[in-house]
């Protein structure tokens, strides 16, 4: 009975990575886009900060802890989220 349960959980926790892992994608694309004055391309980055930013500010808050990191030109939080969730996807 515990199996099952098992299976099912780690099938729940692999695409909620997958998911996540989507979004960060989709996230630095956006981010490519400097001038967003489509309004869809507005909505959609809205969008997918609203769900990203929740996981990456408590990362970005201990991070800034280092110096240098607080001295990097580019935010290092959002590659150690996407780096800690392909690993956790490959371990489930």
């Amino acid at each position: 009975m515990v199996l099952p349960l098992l299976y099912i959980l780690r099938n729940i926790l692999g695409t909620l990575l997958s998911v996540y892992e989507i979004l960060f994608l989709i996230r630095a694309v956006l981010s490519w886009f400097f001038d967003l004055e489509n309004d869809l391309l507005l909505k959609l980055q809205d969008t997918v900060c609203a769900f990203t930013e929740p996981v990456l500010e408590p990362v970005r808050r201990i991070l800034f802890r280092f110096e240098w990191v607080r001295s990097c030109p580019f935010d290092i939080s959002f590659t150690v989220v996407f780096m800690l969730i392909i690993i956790l996807r490959m371990m489930v």
